[in-house]
């Protein structure tokens, strides 16, 4: 796979990370491969190695291979996406809030 994660066990960003992974895989067959880095040094090695610079410095950090573009956190399904799918992304923006995720709701269910 050319799209890679590095993520920690306890991690709970890479936790609230996991259904966008799972959607993305089912709308798209992309794949995603996996690595811990809280407990397997040769996997931190590569993280830090991918991490140019330390400029995300944590996990979750989502590398994809082909573009060389990369995520630093969770952030929205759209831009995990379009990150995939090599198009352009923005590898730090941060997830919806619920409280914005509602406002999106009530938009929604107003038209």
């Amino acid at each position: 796979s050319t799209l890679l994660e590095f993520y920690g066990i306890e991690c709970d960003h890479c936790v609230d990370m996991e259904p966008l992974i799972a959607q993305l895989k089912e709308e798209t067959g992309l794949r995603m491969r996996r690595f811990e880095v809280w407990y397997n040094d040769d996997n931190l090695k590569l993280l830090q190695m991918l991490d140019r610079e330390g400029s995300c410095g944590g996990v979750p950090f989502f590398y994809n291979k082909k573009s060389k573009d990369w995520i630093c956190g969770a952030t929205t399904y759209e831009n995990f996406k379009a990150w995939a799918q090599g198009k352009p992304s923005d590898p730090r923006l941060p997830p919806l809030k619920e409280e914005d995720e509602e406002e999106l709701q009530t938009v929604d269910d107003s038209s």
